[in-house]
């Protein structure tokens, strides 16, 4: 399988800029962003007046208005949004324009330095980096968070019945180039490498074909 680096992923998604303009949410897909990163979201805002969180290949920040539109005090939540496609964020930007709390950059996470964040999250985004960048994105995350700070990965697995069928798919092209670029984890291996630099696991679950797994940093 051809793994992709970031420029050629960044092409990807720049040749997508008009699919992800009419791009409505599944329902499938809320339903495990619900589970998997809202609920933590609410969980938080429980306890804390004020949370600050990263979306990393956030797009045109369609996660990030759900986000808002769905607690109870987005006043409350600052979000950062990352991608490396600048034809995406624009489209965030656009988008999400009423929003003084909500902030897009255009640039890779291996390169993004900003910290003091209580809740980073990848969703269905991890496939996109090599497996040898894993342990700098661990290594980056522990500089990143606040005490206490939490990371959530949601996407396929490695060694799955699906990652399977779209190595099929991508040999024989079919499907869409942007997906060209999945190159699906293995979570056990982020489970080590998270150990190593120093995070918890608090949860690891499954839903449909997306494996969750949440960390917290320690102390």
């Amino acid at each position: 399988m051809v793994k992709c680096n970031s420029e050629i992923v960044k092409k990807y998604f720049d040749e997508a800029e008009a699919i992800y303009a009419k791009y409505l949410l599944p329902e499938n897909l809320i339903e495990i962003f619900k589970k998997a990163i809202l609920s933590c979201i609410k969980e938080k805002l429980s306890r804390m007046q004020k949370i600050r969180i990263l979306d990393v290949g956030c797009g045109n920040g369609r996660w990030m208005k759900y986000i808002l539109e769905n607690v109870d005090n987005e006043v409350a939540i600052e979000i950062d949004g990352i991608d490396i496609s600048d034809k995406l964020i624009s489209l965030g930007k656009k988008k999400l324009s009423r929003y003084e709390n909500v902030h897009f950059y255009t640039t890779n996470f291996l390169y993004y330095s900003v910290k003091d964040y209580d809740l980073i999250y990848f969703f269905d985004v991890i496939q996109h980096f090599l497996t040898r960048e894993y342990l700098l994105i661990m290594k980056k995350l522990k500089t990143m968070l606040n005490p206490n700070g939490q990371i959530i990965f949601a996407d396929k697995e490695k060694y799955s019945i699906y990652n399977i069928k779209m190595i099929l798919k991508k040999r024989f092209k079919l499907v869409p180039n942007y997906y060209m670029s999945a190159n699906y984890p293995s979570f056990k291996y982020l489970n080590k490498l998270a150990m190593t630099e120093g995070f918890k696991r608090k949860q690891k679950y499954k839903i449909n074909n997306f494996h969750i797994a949440i960390y917290q940093l320690l102390c």
